[in-house]
């Protein structure tokens, strides 16, 4: 289950939106075709079942994509207080992979420029100690 898991993440959102919209439409479908059935039970529970599987599909979507956002606004926040020693970690590859290694250069390039001017600093002052 945690490798189809993995597998479902890897894909684009644009694909995850379109199976979620697909999934909500054949839930549709099959409620309109259990609501001609006159059995109470077939049609009132087969109507739940599918309302609980829509806002499962839902649920699942909304979380596979709030989690890497959340993830992305702790790295920003913890490089905005001046830290940049923690490592951005990239688990997937999707759009929010591409944002996450776009950070981690970013990340990488502060980093340069910081130590440059650390170099720069400790030139000039040994060289006024002069």
């Amino acid at each position: 289950m945690n490798t189809l898991w993995n597998y479902y993440l890897n894909f684009s959102i644009k694909f995850r939106l379109c199976v979620l919209c697909t999934s909500y439409s054949l839930c549709i479908l099959a409620a309109g075709y259990t609501a001609q059935f006159d059995a109470p039970l077939i049609k009132y529970g087969s109507t739940a079942l599918f309302i609980v599987l829509g806002a499962a599909f839902g649920w699942v979507n909304i979380w596979s994509i709030n989690r890497p956002i959340q993830r992305t606004i702790a790295y920003l926040q913890t490089m905005a207080g001046g830290d940049l020693s923690e490592e951005i970690s990239i688990l997937r590859k999707n759009e929010f992979s591409k944002m996450l290694m776009t950070l981690k250069e970013l990340q990488n390039s502060m980093r340069t420029m910081i130590a440059g001017m650390q170099g720069t600093a400790a030139h000039l002052t040994s060289a006024s100690n002069l």
